[in-house]
């Protein structure tokens, strides 16, 4: 029998877990932007961290890319090419392009007729076009600091869990099921003198019919994600009551290096501002608090495994890609649903937004800015 431990995965209450992150980002912040060393443990700052995410890119071959249906739909409002991008487009290109892209593979390991038939029938070997109904126009080659990213990490599971907790999937659900039944507000078809609004009617009939025969990302497909791999759950999983194995290991070594590198930092600071300087050497931490970081990142490691198997690693593209696709549908969309044109901004109209479409008056408030404090949580968390 499994214990209680591994079905009872972490949801910490949100206005405590943005709290948390808000010290562990100010903390970050207070030291300046320099690689200190003491007692030869490097402590590494971003660039260094993207460093290592380039080697573990180049040395591990990434995953056959196993789009949603439709990626192509999905993502066509997104113009990376623009020379002032928002923050969303940003997002994109931290993750995408707009490419060829032909995922198969060579055919080798099927037998010579199957093979020999497929060739004829089909612009690629395996699988045929016709199977997954895979994305032609979009690659993973995002550009994250000058780097080129190949494959996803569990970095970018902590991103779409906090995307999650920002309310990005609850207003999606919300417009979709206004669009599909209740038509409080009347969103146009467009016509061919208006192509941006017909390319907006054509992704909602996609995004709609996609939802009715369960081919979007689900809370299911990602709620047994982030219990698997990160030992989390959402609200609305927690409803589900998913008999999915709780990698609980991975929460707890998570928030124990947490907290150890927010000790570090907060001694560190408070040495920085004694000495008024800071120079290799200077404000040494004990060699204590070091040691208990390298074996939290160590043991955080060894954690690792569970992201490599099962549908983790495509339900976490699935969610991403869902993601995106919601943020520019509704950046798109926010003045035909009654917000402000002043408010242009997605920290001004992603709550504006879940507050009139998705928010009860029995739900906690919170004095930080809905998508100004879970895009920081996913930022940092993914950078960790």
């Amino acid at each position: 029998m499994k214990s209680a431990e591994k079905n009872d995965p972490a949801e910490p209450k949100e206005a405590e877990q943005l709290k948390v992150t808000e010290q562990v980002i100010n903390a970050i912040k207070a030291i300046p932007n320099q690689v200190f060393y003491d007692t030869n443990i490097k402590i590494v700052r971003q660039q260094e961290q993207y460093d290592e995410m380039k080697k573990i890119g180049d040395k591990k071959n990434p995953p056959p890319e196993i789009f949603p249906v439709s990626t192509d739909v999905l993502l066509s409002l997104f113009l990376p090419q623009q020379i002032k991008p928002d923050e969303i487009v940003n997002d994109f290109s931290e993750y995408f392009n707009f490419q060829e892209n032909n995922v198969c593979l060579d055919g080798t390991a099927l037998d010579p007729a199957l093979y020999k038939i497929l060739k004829i029938r089909s612009s690629q070997i395996f699988p045929p076009e016709t199977c997954l109904q895979l994305p032609i126009a979009v690659k993973m080659d995002g550009t994250r600091a000058g780097y080129k990213l190949k494959r996803l990490f569990i970095g970018d599971i902590v991103w779409l869990f906090f995307y999650e907790r920002m309310g990005v999937f609850q207003i999606l659900k919300a417009l979709l099921r206004d669009y599909s039944y209740e038509g409080k507000y009347p969103i146009p078809l467009g016509d061919f003198t208006d192509p941006v609004q017909s390319q907006i009617a054509i992704i909602l009939e996609n995004m709609v019919r996609e939802y009715k025969i369960g081919l979007n990302s689900s809370v299911k497909d990602r709620d047994s994600l982030y219990r698997q791999v990160l030992g989390w759950t959402s609200r609305e999983g927690r409803r589900l009551g998913l008999q999915t194995f709780v990698n609980s290991e991975f929460n707890a070594q998570f928030h124990a290096f947490i907290r150890r590198a927010l000790r570090y930092y907060r001694d560190k600071s408070i040495a920085v501002a004694i000495r008024g300087t800071v120079t290799p050497g200077a404000a040494e931490a004990s060699v204590e608090t070091l040691t208990s970081i390298a074996e939290s990142i160590e043991r955080l490691r060894q954690t690792f495994d569970r992201y490599n198997y099962n549908r983790n690693y495509n339900n976490t593209l699935s969610g991403i890609v869902w993601v995106l696709a919601a943020l520019s549908l509704i950046s798109h969309i926010k003045n035909k649903i009654g917000i402000p044109d002043n408010f242009t901004k997605p920290y001004q109209y992603i709550p504006a937004i879940y507050d009139l479409i998705v928010s009860d008056k029995e739900e906690m408030k919170s004095n930080a800015n809905r998508y100004d404090a879970h895009k920081a949580c996913a930022q940092a968390g993914r950078d960790i």
